[in-house]
């Protein structure tokens, strides 16, 4: 007979919290030596350290230079320095005599130009030429409208569907009409271009058509693009000749590729997301005096002003890049521009800014840049956590992967006075003592050719230290 004060529920209540307290037991016991076994056997594969607490890695070379120097390889520490230019915060800006783009992300010679009002007879004259310059709406683009003419001879666009010479015009056959995100057409100097772009489930995809009046002939991109593809609507633009034209997708991330006797060039890489401001239509002008060659490329799709720069070095390769977007002062604008002339003093372009019913007509003057003088970068002294020796200074690069060296020097220094030049992409003894800062400095020849400029995207110092 149970006591009256604990009934049978009370009991099985009791019973239920000891075996699950047991229970508890048996499993808080189990996982600590499960745990406690698999690390002991796996401890020697696992290393958890700092960047700073790796040890150098490099070379047979590299090692050896290492050892007779600290006598204990072990003890070298890997440090680095890298700098794209996306803000100035590195930079010794009251120092530093070159220009930086922060649009372009990239270090130049400061650019020289104008951008003023248009005299009334230049308007006159060149009026009719830029008003043929159709302007669109880069959200709405089956109602684009827009006409490119050839010898006489028109095509049309209207949203998605190209008119000739007053006829409708059937796409291609493998183009699926229900797919079609956008349509751009353009015009080099016998031909013209129609890009057009696709849904392709979450993505879009572009495909490029020469038309010569007759047929369509797909563009071909080689073995080593095998499609445009892109996660961001765009519309294409075209410009340039037969022999030398490019091809941009105007995307949040931009695509652009260079066509040139045969050979395509990937030139993706001067319209990403910071250029492109989330998307445009491109056009593109080719301008030219003797052997210099300019690209312009501009947006004209409504209030979305902007006037990019694209330059070639010696071999024709387009290496440099300018942004000019903060010359327009009302973002609620659409420009167009064209070519008006080019010279030994400048290139000079018509712009007609448009806003509701106002417009406005200036000329952007381009005089290359301010290259007489030698030009200076200098970073902000490099801090340190404690007194160091820099034992070997494993890499240093100028530009981008691609093009890792220019016409340019880099320079380090323990005290900023004295100064060593580092030889780009080379290995180099250094040991003298670095009390808590060290110093970089990028050295530009002048120029003498004023439309040229070195162009500088990036900077990386690797080097291993003792402390």
């Amino acid at each position: 007979m149970l006591p009256k004060i604990i009934n049978k529920k009370t009991l099985l209540n009791l019973g239920y919290i000891i075996f699950f307290s047991l229970f508890l037991i048996i499993v808080y016991y189990l996982t600590n030596y499960f745990f406690a076994t698999f690390f002991a056997r796996a401890g020697s594969n696992i290393n958890l350290s700092t960047q700073e607490e790796k040890t150098a890695e490099g070379n047979t070379s590299e090692n050896a230079l290492n050892n007779k120097q600290s006598g204990d390889p072990s003890s070298l520490i890997f440090s680095s320095f890298f700098d794209s230019f996306a803000s100035n915060h590195l930079i010794d800006e009251t120092a530093t005599s070159m220009y930086r783009d922060d649009l372009v992300t990239a270090v130049y010679f400061p650019p020289l130009y104008s951008f003023e009002l248009a005299p009334i007879d230049i308007i006159t004259k060149n009026k009719k030429n830029i008003d043929d310059i159709y302007l669109n709406d880069f959200l709405r683009p089956l109602n684009i409208i827009d006409k490119r003419c050839l010898v006489g001879k028109c095509l049309e666009q209207r949203g998605a569907r190209l008119i000739y010479e007053g006829k409708s015009l059937s796409l291609p056959e493998d183009i699926n009409d229900s797919d079609i995100a956008g349509l751009s057409i353009g015009a080099l100097e016998k031909n013209w271009l129609i890009g057009v772009t696709l849904k392709d489930g979450v993505n879009y995809l572009g495909r490029i058509y020469s038309f010569d009046g007759s047929k369509f002939t797909a563009l071909s991109f080689g073995e080593k693009i095998e499609k445009i593809s892109s996660s961001y609507f765009g519309l294409f633009g075209f410009g340039g000749a037969e022999s030398d034209f490019l091809v941009i997708y105007g995307a949040y991330r931009g695509l652009a590729y260079r066509f040139q006797a045969g050979h395509i060039t990937d030139i993706s890489k001067f319209f990403d997301f910071r250029v492109m401001a989330t998307g445009f239509k491109p056009e593109i002008i080719r301008a030219t005096n003797g052997d210099l060659v300019y690209w312009y490329v501009y947006s004209s799709s409504l209030a979305r002003p902007h006037l990019i720069k694209l330059w070639q070095n010696k071999r024709g390769e387009i290496i440099g890049e300018a942004d000019f977007r903060y010359m327009f002062s009302d973002t609620g604008e659409a420009a167009s521009f064209k070519l008006m002339n080019t010279s030994d003093r400048e290139f000079v372009l018509l712009a007609r800014l448009k806003k509701e019913t106002t417009e406005t007509f200036k000329i952007f003057s381009d005089r290359g840049f301010d290259n007489k003088m030698p030009g200076e970068l200098i970073f902000n002294p490099i801090g340190v956590d404690s007194e160091i020796i820099i034992k070997t200074i494993a890499n240093s690069k100028l530009g981008s992967p691609t093009a890792p060296c220019l016409e340019s020097k880099f320079s380090f220094s323990t005290d900023n006075k004295n100064w060593q030049e580092l030889p780009c992409g080379e290995n180099l003894n250094f040991a003298n003592p670095v009390k808590n800062n060290y110093f970089l400095r990028v050295d530009f020849p002048a120029q003498s050719d004023k439309f040229y400029s070195p162009f500088l995207d990036e900077v990386l110092f690797d080097f291993y230290y003792q402390k």
